[in-house]
């Protein structure tokens, strides 16, 4: 974003699209997205305060059988710059990023956003029913003949004391 000359207390207001580059990491997909911000710059003094509604399109994978899954981030971007090499009157010892050549890269703060506000979990749909622990297979497209049955680890001593045929 380019930094025209901004009066004290006038706010500037932008809209644009700008492609964002992820790579495969935290369950993300490598890849690029375009991701849509909306928002003001305002000027206090030698300080521009930044504030915008970010939203994209991140693929995920799903948490139960890995196949990819699109899901939409919608979220506020809220960062102070500052183009002074050093800033005073900072008594609240607030966070102010510093920016060269009159142009704020919001790439950066976009990136720091995703990996903010990325859900804990992400599911195909609500009916994923996952992969095999045994063998793999998507439970969703093939069913397996795998034994399942899941045994409290707690009496696994109980049962080391019979053998296969008496359990």
């Amino acid at each position: 974003m380019i930094i025209k000359p901004l009066a004290e207390g006038k706010l500037l207001e932008f809209s644009f699209k700008d492609t964002i580059k992820l790579n495969n990491s935290y369950n993300l997909h490598d890849y690029d997205t375009q991701a849509e911000i909306n928002g003001t710059l305002s000027k206090n003094g030698k300080i521009y305060v930044c504030e915008a509604e970010v939203v994209l399109e991140v693929i995920f994978n799903c948490d139960k059988c890995l196949k990819p899954t699109t899901k939409t981030l919608n979220f506020t971007l809220n960062e102070k710059f500052s183009n002074a090499e050093f800033i005073t009157n900072n008594e609240d010892e607030e966070e102010i990023n510093l920016f060269h050549d009159s142009q704020i890269d919001l790439t950066d703060y976009i990136k720091a956003g995703i990996f903010a506000n990325m859900p804990m979990q992400v599911f195909c749909s609500e009916s994923c029913k996952g992969l095999c622990p045994i063998c793999g297979t998507d439970l969703n497209v093939d069913s397996c003949k795998c034994d399942n049955v899941v045994l409290n680890p707690k009496f696994e001593v109980l049962r080391s004391l019979f053998t296969d045929e008496e359990v």
